[in-house]
């Protein structure tokens, strides 16, 4: 999990939430990731017991629309009480959600009891990818302002597309495929990467492992390799093509083995 989306620095005002009063902060998802938590700049005033964050859909004025697409809550009463020590708090989401690069989408925070607050900027609101806004009525509608940006920041883990196999630090790589074989980087650790070729009289690749070493697979007919695994954990691999007895004629060729599972295609 990592930063992703944010406006955290600049803060200079605070704004209460509490009972009807319920505020948000747009954003645009910077990639496709799945958001796991927010980070959000807060103290507290008297005892605001559960405080709820969640995101949702934002509409053509940019404003919040519809339900809770995740959510997660924090205890109000644990938050400091003191605006000069205000702290960035983590809100855990009870389940991932899926952003999508490009879309707009509003994070929404509600307390039942008393007050909490959330801290802004309001004297050079800077932030271009989302907006400020307000509802007095438990976020049944909502005003919008250019005039404040509150202090956010989002976690999550980029999502991987189809066809990829990921490495340490969400780095990752995607395997393309074509008519004469397949190419393929699949990163290691710290962004280390090796390149597979496989062509048809057979195939030589080489996989990267912990802290960028790596391990050669080779094969004609029959491949054995070692491929290097976090923590220096390795596993054997044997790859043997499938041939008719009688007349020696490859049939099938492997294509990719991985967690019980084997791809192969004919030739």
């Amino acid at each position: 999990m990592s930063l992703q989306d944010y406006y955290n620095t600049g803060d200079d005002l605070s704004h209460p939430i509490g009972l009807s009063s319920w505020r948000c902060q747009t954003f645009t998802a910077g990639a496709n990731y799945n958001i796991e938590s927010v980070k959000l700049l807060l103290y507290k005033a008297g005892f605001p017991g559960i405080v709820t964050v969640s995101i949702r859909a934002t509409d053509g004025d940019g404003k919040p629309t519809g339900g809770d697409l995740c959510s997660g809550t924090i205890n109000g009463n644990e938050l400091t009480t003191d605006p000069e020590t205000d702290e960035w708090t983590e809100i855990t989401f009870d389940s991932l959600y899926s952003l999508t690069s490009g879309t707009i989408y509003a994070i929404v925070i509600r307390a039942a009891t008393n007050r909490i607050y959330w801290r802004l900027d309001s004297s050079d609101p800077s932030y271009e990818d989302g907006i400020y806004g307000w509802s007095q009525s438990s976020g049944t509608s909502w005003t919008v302002s250019t005039n404040y940006d509150a202090m956010f920041e989002t976690y999550g883990t980029t999502a991987w597309p189809a066809g990829t196999i990921a490495g340490t630090s969400d780095k990752f790589a995607v395997l393309s495929f074509d008519t004469t074989g397949i190419a393929a980087s699949i990163a290691g650790i710290g962004g280390e990467s090796g390149v597979l070729t496989f062509e048809t009289a057979g195939m030589i690749a080489s996989i990267a492992g912990v802290s960028g070493h790596s391990g050669v697979l080779t094969t004609v007919g029959v491949l054995i390799g070692t491929i290097a695994a976090v923590a220096v954990l390795s596993a054997d691999m044997l790859f043997v093509e499938i041939i008719k007895p009688s007349t020696s004629v490859t049939i099938k060729r492997l294509v990719v083995a991985g967690n019980n599972q084997i791809w192969y295609e004919g030739v």
